[in-house]
């Protein structure tokens, strides 16, 4: 894109605190977009190291707006948001990157669908370093606002917001412009539809030090967030009808992060907590056993198995019986922790981790939907290497003791292929369909009587072929 003559203004505010050495990665990244028309406001909440000094270099290409005393949170969002001028608004975490061509996509979608109220996106994690760790994808979109009342699955530099619909849904209001996910939720609970590119345009970057890393301030404002939502006097009656699960699943992931904080009482309280808002899952240790074994692969967790150690010593008394499912869960977190190491090239470790996760539980081999699932999944979240070429090189690589897995290859490839098809559908990239459909049906024909993997064939080759004189139009309306 090399004009920005008639493309709407589009704004990105970084709100910054004392993080300047990752703060200038994340502006060049904007200044990086082949989108052009793009305004960048960076509002530094009275940083004391050398922000200033390094805002000096951007000069007219950021407009910078310091504030006089440091206020934490994201007010600083807000004081953004008053000099905006984009018909676009787009919020970015001082340590998140966005990947070149983010916004084009964006806003390309925005103009097609004016019915939207935002467009997220699919993104990567990404260390300290910037290595990638893994990458998200399919998420959810259109009517979501359900959905996310059960749990946060926005990036939160995904959005790009359609300002007129922030004013509509009043996020003028400062109190919703303190946080990414009460953002999110209001433009859902505004009945706005939500627009998702399903492929990774940026990155979210895990610091020891985050935000997150704050449980106590994470409870007040997600709570309060809540709180908010379900007093509306407005609330259709199936909204209503999730309030208890919405408030259980917030507890139980506020407990994970206390416990992976070492908090341990804390910790105690809100799984406590959950539990009074759903008492059923008393009588569902599974349930909450492949909670927290999912949880314990979470990249935040930095030692799963202490991690884990950690709850079952430390579960409030109504909780006790999850005692017994140790090596359940503990089986699970080695066999995740076999494949993260495969896919770090340590075979040695990864055969280990097996090796110890078959030794807990035996009846892995038996019984091997959870190992099934949890391969696909890392297969599918890995950001460089093609997922079938992972299975096959893990699969071959079994320590004896788990040779039994290897009888699974098929399906699990099988199941591979047709994610990939799914999330090349959903990606828009419908010439990649066809082939990794038929190579399925080819080996696998029961999948025929599938009618979502037939349906997406058919659409996939019809839009396939269409899709060149789209692209001419759409060129053309952008001015390309």
């Amino acid at each position: 894109m090399t004009s920005s003559i008639n493309l709407p203004l589009v704004s990105v505010i970084i709100p910054t605190y004392n993080r300047s050495n990752l703060l200038r990665l994340t502006i060049e990244s904007v200044l990086s977009q082949t989108y052009p028309n793009v305004e960048i406001i960076v509002v530094d909440d009275a940083s004391t190291d050398d922000t200033p000094v390094v805002m000096k270099s951007y000069s007219d290409r950021v407009r910078y707006i310091r504030e006089p005393i440091n206020r934490g949170g994201d007010t600083t969002c807000f004081s953004g948001l008053k000099v905006a001028n984009g018909v676009y608004v787009n919020f970015l975490d001082h340590d998140d990157l966005f990947l070149p061509r983010k916004l084009e996509r964006q806003v390309r979608l925005m103009e097609q669908k004016p019915e939207l109220g935002l467009v997220h996106c699919g993104y990567y994690h990404i260390d300290q370093e910037g290595a990638l760790l893994e990458k998200i994808s399919f998420l959810p979109e259109g009517q979501v606002f359900k959905q996310l009342l059960r749990g946060d699955f926005v990036w939160s530099g995904g959005p790009l917001f359609r300002r007129s619909c922030m004013d509509q849904a009043g996020l003028i209001d400062e109190f919703w412009s303190s946080g990414d996910w009460s953002r999110v939720l209001k433009i859902a609970q505004a009945g706005y539809p939500f627009g998702c590119i399903q492929e990774p345009l940026g990155a979210y970057r895990i610091l020891p030090d985050s935000e997150v890393s704050n449980v106590a301030g994470l409870e007040e404002w997600v709570l309060q967030t809540l709180d908010k939502i379900f007093a509306s006097p407005d609330l259709s009656a199936d909204v209503v009808a999730v309030e208890a699960e919405a408030y259980a699943r917030i507890h139980l992931y506020l407990g994970c992060r206390y416990y992976s904080a070492s908090q341990w009482e804390n910790g105690s309280s809100s799984l406590e907590k959950a539990l009074d808002w759903q008492p059923e899952w008393r009588n569902r240790p599974e349930f909450l056993s492949r909670f927290f074994f999912e949880d314990a692969l979470n990249v935040r967790v930095n030692a799963p198995i202490d991690f884990i150690e950690g709850v079952l010593e430390h579960l409030p008394e109504s909780m006790l019986l999850l005692k017994s499912y140790r090596e359940y869960i503990l089986a699970r977190v080695y066999s995740g922790l076999s494949m993260r190491s495969y896919a770090c090239h340590d075979v040695v470790e990864a055969k280990g981790f097996l090796v110890e996760a078959v030794r807990l539980d035996p009846h892995l081999l038996e019984s091997m939907d959870d190992f099934i699932e949890i391969l696909c999944k890392y297969a599918m979240s890995l950001p460089t290497t093609d997922p079938v070429q992972y299975v096959r090189g893990y699969l071959e690589h079994l320590p004896v003791e788990a040779q039994a897995f290897s009888e699974r290859q098929r399906k699990v490839i099988g199941q591979i292929r047709i994610l990939s098809a799914f999330q090349s559908y959903y990606a828009g990239q419908f010439s990649k369909v066809p082939a990794e459909v038929l190579k399925v049906l080819i080996d696998q024909p029961v999948f025929l009587a599938n009618r979502g993997v037939v349906s997406i064939l058919i659409k996939s080759l019809l839009k396939w072929a269409q899709k060149p004189k789209d692209e001419v139009a759409i060129a053309n309306s952008f001015g390309k």
